[in-house]
């Protein structure tokens, strides 16, 4: 075993006791329990070379306090049925924008200040480019 190694089964020998009296404390099952201070001794054996040896307890304690508070925001997101529930709402785009009812043209709902400056860039078209209808230089070219 290497010399963190040791320190470490040191560390988890001392300290399993008061993790799994916390960590009943935080379940209140005794299996459940087991399975948390478990997961932070192992947790806090992957982070052991960032974790300052005066503190240790209080490291494994803390990342206990986060496992128990993750598994119990994931049973309040997570609800089991028997069916599965169909989602509300599933709205096709697409057939939205085909069903809407589209201006013969964009000029036709524009202000009298619009459509004036419309006539007023339609007439003064380059020279070369034909008027077509209501056609703009842009749409022309």
């Amino acid at each position: 075993m290497a010399r963190g190694d040791e320190e470490f089964a040191e560390f988890a020998h001392a300290c399993s006791a008061r993790l799994l009296h916390a960590a009943y404390l935080l379940t209140g099952n005794r299996h459940t329990a087991e399975d948390a201070a478990q997961t932070a001794l192992v947790r806090t054996y992957a982070a052991w070379s960032r974790v300052r040896r005066a503190d240790a307890f209080a490291y494994a304690r803390q990342v206990l306090i986060n496992h128990v508070t993750d598994r119990w925001r994931l049973r309040l997101r997570e609800s089991a049925t028997g069916e599965v529930p169909e989602r509300p709402g599933a709205v096709d785009v697409a057939e939205e924008v085909t069903l809407r009812r589209w201006p013969p043209s964009s000029s036709a709902r524009a202000c009298r200040a619009g459509r004036a400056g419309y006539r007023i860039r339609c007439r003064h078209l380059p020279p070369g480019i034909q008027r077509t209808g209501d056609a703009t230089p842009r749409t022309v070219r």
